[in-house]
């Protein structure tokens, strides 16, 4: 049973999402659970509130968490509120985790992200709390045939106390969905294509409900909800990118049900996510963990193999580093037409990028990715006074890309034509269009576009392209236009600071516990590191023989926060184009990631945890000072979080500890809606100086590119 929320054809794409029955236009439409019950609760935007509906899932109609036969198994949110910027300690997500996890462990969530992504950071309450299924939305491109792929807009984590988020990935991204059938003349065309985390998250609640059915019919129980959030994520499919943009990886809902049917070779993990440290002298599940330069912790994880046969893990540490990095400018210079000297930019406005640009081409030792690479990431940044110079919010020119798969259909060998050696796509230079499919692109209102590409070489066919266009969407009246590009291609390394068996044997049947060990060096940098535990799966035969070839390979995620203490600066990497300054999340590097006509928690944000020492607390105050470059197009807000009592710590005191946090002091909350801010500091300047009560102990420091020009 699911229980959904409606609001105009919003609510009837969710359930169908679910429950579709493939009657519509000869099965357009067919959800993930055909034979799910559906409990909906009136329009949740005209009245009520969201409280009443999440505590109604948990107690049902007799107000009773006790007894199941009145309640919904699993609630599915495709909403959010993005004003909230404390989002996984705010109020909502508390109360969320606590139903979940305290008042009743046997009804899960599945709620939805946001879609205000590219930015880290990005993730919305409640969809940050910590004990539900955070989704985010991956693609399922039925134009192109890609799938698995992260929509660039879909948001990230981490959430405010730097745990991972999203849990889970699911499609997300360009599917069918049924629409009230009065809304159409004739009701056997009442669908259309949608998409965002509100698709994904009806998505994963119907794979939720196939999973909890095979759960009861294998084990007759219903499972516990964080034993099916660890059992669920360690059943997905790792696609290639990171924590804080896969979480677990893609919901793979046949190998969760296969692995409770016992098939050879199937395991799971609990945990199957970690967050390292303690806080206040333990681990939390539900609150952040921290560990300090020096100190390490060692953690038991259960693997169990269900099928009738001995498998063997082998156990890798890794990280993701960069492998090879390329950056370049293009001065786009012209009127929009093919008159002057020197003029690179035609005008067109269409499908035909301006430039095209070989990432890699098989059979070709020019354009190759490196050996390794995991994920392949393309940035463009255009010039904020042709994007927006008059500062009124509303955007001009824009830089979108997108990643092509190419496909030599022909045998020719030629991608694309360059008649007049300008290194432009000009009209008569498009002649291979039909050999190029999207793969993932990014049109949206913001001066920084990013699209990336997870296992590159699973989904590149012939080649992978990137192409890059100036939008004149409305014109900025100059001639001369900067963009600046760039890509990265990123692998899996070893990780140094995690140690573990490299190899297990799991007998048939068995659950099994082995170990691993985060060790933090004494000169590691603070801050948030992303890494995990690869793990490669191989089947034992009869006669003891192993398999040469894993059958599964799939990521632990394991995020690691390492805290500032005291009075601390940090300066930005160089931008000098060097493989090695390249990175994915890092507090030493914000970017811009605007996406306007979408909510507030647009842009880039970084969370910093400070360990305030005893002896500086003296009754005085911390000055917070955030300084950039002069540029009138940027502004960094910045939010300080201090520790207050966390209200639901005597009903789980090992999960929460004492305190959770709160938004002590702040930058001046200048957005004025759809993702648009107006700049503002208490300077007036490019630089953003407050000061905040000394008090000892654990806070988090907020960095948010409201604006970001360049």
């Amino acid at each position: 049973t699911l229980f959904m929320l409606e609001s105009g054809s919003h609510g009837t794409l969710c359930a169908s999402a679910v429950a579709a029955q493939g009657v519509v236009s000869d099965g357009k439409v067919k959800g993930m659970a055909p034979n799910a019950t559906i409990a909906a609760i009136g329009n949740h935007y005209s009245g009520g509130h969201a409280l009443d509906g999440w505590r109604w899932i948990a107690e049902g109609i007799d107000g009773n968490p006790a007894t199941f036969d009145d309640q919904p198994d699993i609630g599915s949110f495709s909403f959010g509120y993005s004003s909230i910027d404390d989002s996984g300690a705010d109020a909502y997500s508390l109360y969320l985790d606590w139903l979940t996890r305290v008042h009743n462990n046997q009804t899960t969530y599945a709620v939805a992200i946001g879609n205000g992504g590219h930015g880290f950071g990005t993730t919305k309450v409640p969809g940050a709390s910590q004990g539900i299924f955070s989704v985010g939305a991956f693609s399922s491109r039925s134009s192109s045939g890609s799938w698995g792929q992260t929509a660039p807009w879909s948001n990230r984590g981490p959430n405010v106390v730097g745990r991972m988020d999203p849990d889970i990935v699911a499609v997300g991204w360009s599917a069918t969905g049924d629409i009230p059938l009065n809304s159409r003349n004739n009701g056997n065309s009442a669908y259309t294509t949608w998409g965002g985390t509100s698709l994904a998250t009806p998505i994963t609640a119907g794979l939720l409900a196939l999973v909890a059915q095979a759960w009861w019919e294998n084990l007759g129980e219903r499972p516990h909800s964080q034993t099916l959030r660890d059992y669920v994520l360690s059943t997905a499919d790792d696609r290639g990118y990171e924590p804080f943009v896969q979480g677990g990886g893609w919901f793979n809902a046949s190998r969760a049900t296969a692995t409770l049917s016992g098939e050879n070779g199937s395991w799971w993990a609990s945990p199957a996510q970690w967050n390292t440290g303690t806080f206040q002298g333990q681990h939390r599940d539900a609150n952040i963990n921290a560990i300090s330069q020096g100190e390490s912790q060692t953690v038991d994880v259960e693997f169990s193999n269900t099928g009738s046969s001995d498998i063997v893990l082998e156990i890798e540490p890794q990280k993701f580093e960069p492998l090879s990095h390329f950056v370049t400018q293009w001065l786009s210079i012209g009127n929009g037409s093919d008159e002057g000297d020197n003029n690179t930019w035609d005008g067109y406005q269409g499908s035909r990028p301006d430039i095209l640009i070989p990432i890699h081409v098989v059979n070709n030792t020019t354009y190759q990715l490196p050996d390794g690479t995991k994920m392949v990431r393309a940035r463009a940044m255009i010039e904020y006074a042709a994007f927006d110079d008059n500062l009124d919010r509303s955007s001009n020119e824009r830089a979108p890309i997108e990643f092509f798969r190419w496909t030599d259909t022909d045998g020719d060998g030629i991608w694309v034509e360059d008649y007049d050696n300008d290194s432009m796509v000009d009209d008569d230079d498009w002649t291979e269009s039909s050999e190029l499919e999207e793969i993932t692109y990014w049109w949206s209102h913001g001066p920084q576009a990013e699209v990336r590409v997870g296992n590159p070489f699973e989904d590149m066919s012939d080649g992978l392209f990137l192409g890059i266009w100036r939008s004149d969407v409305s014109s900025s009246g100059l001639e001369n236009v900067s963009i600046e590009y760039d890509w990265t291609a990123f692998g899996a390394t070893t990780d140094e600071w995690v140690t573990t068996p490299q190899s297990i044997t799991i007998p048939a049947n068995t659950a099994f516990t082995s170990q691993f060990t985060v060790a933090v060096p004494q000169d590691a940098p603070s801050g948030l590191r992303q890494h995990g535990l690869h793990i490669q799966t191989f089947a034992v035969a009869q006669n003891g023989s192993i398999a040469n070839q894993s059958h599964r390979d799939w990521t632990l995620p394991i995020v690691t926060n390492v805290p500032w203490s005291g009075p601390f600066n940090l300066l930005p990497k160089p931008l000098d184009g060097n493989v090695s300054n390249q990175t994915l999340y890092t507090e030493s590097w914000i970017s811009g990631a605007q996406r306007w006509n979408w909510r507030a928690e647009s842009g880039d944000w970084r969370f910093l945890t400070v360990d305030w020492p005893e002896e500086l607390d003296t009754g005085g105050t911390v000055i917070l000072d955030v300084d950039w470059a002069d540029n009138p197009w940027t502004d960094i807000d910045v939010l300080w979080l201090s520790q207050k009592s966390h209200g639901y710590a005597d009903e789980d005191p090992d999960a929460y500890g004492d305190s959770t946090f709160w938004i002590e002091s702040r930058s001046v909350n200048n957005h004025r809606g759809s993702g648009r801010h107006n700049w503002g500091t208490y300077t007036g300047e490019s630089r953003e100086v407050f000061v905040v009560p000394s008090s000892a102990g654990l806070h988090q420091l907020v960095l948010h590119t409201a604006l970001h020009g360049v």
